[in-house]
């Protein structure tokens, strides 16, 4: 049985303001987590506008989040399968997998452990790590109606959307900075 039946719909976010530089640093002096997640990327990212910061207001909405494609999770997101979080648990259950052995076992060709330590499996407080960075699945997508990939912050919403499915934590709104038009982590694929 699906932990989570797929029931999906777009994510409702909260408290939106568009991302100044005055209220970046209040947010900084706010929420003393956020600095060290933010990468030399995101810090950039965030400069450019349109960008917004606000929360998802449901355990729905976050776990409609997709994941990105890229070889070093692969098991997690494979061709032609669902890339949001709700998936993913799905599948991880399916398999037996949890967060341990995604980082210490290599459970096929297309597996890297390595990705997976930043992963918490046992130390993991969302309330201390909990910014993430959203963009649009869509191409040219400059809404705020999703659906919604994880630009930055994949371990730490794989590791939250874990913890809720193993009932070890409940959910709370989650920030989130959100990055209009779309945005890619790596460079994007000829013809986008």
């Amino acid at each position: 049985m699906d932990c989570y039946p797929a029931t999906a719909p777009p994510p409702t976010f909260a408290d939106l303001k568009e991302l100044t530089t005055s209220e970046f640093a209040r947010l900084n002096r706010t929420y003393p987590e956020i600095e060290p997640d933010l990468t030399n990327r995101l810090r950039s990212e965030l400069t450019k506008p349109p960008a917004f910061s606000g929360r998802i207001l449901s355990e729905d909405a976050f776990l409609n989040l997709r994941l990105l494609d890229q070889k070093e999770s692969h098991l997690l997101t494979p061709k032609g399968e669902p890339h949001h979080l709700r998936a993913i648990i799905n599948l991880m259950q399916a398999k037996a997998w949890n967060l341990e052995r995604l980082k210490s076992e290599k459970l096929a060709s297309t597996h890297d452990p390595k990705w997976f330590e930043r992963c918490h499996d046992s130390d993991f407080d969302p309330n201390k790590t909990h910014w993430i960075a959203l963009t649009p699945c869509r191409e040219n997508d400059t809404s705020l109606n999703g659906p919604f990939s994880v630009f930055e912050g994949q371990h730490r919403a794989l590791t939250f959307a874990w913890f809720l499915s193993t009932e070890r934590i409940s959910f709370s709104p989650r920030y989130v900075f959100v990055l209009l038009p779309r945005r890619w982590q790596f460079p994007a694929p000829e013809g986008s």
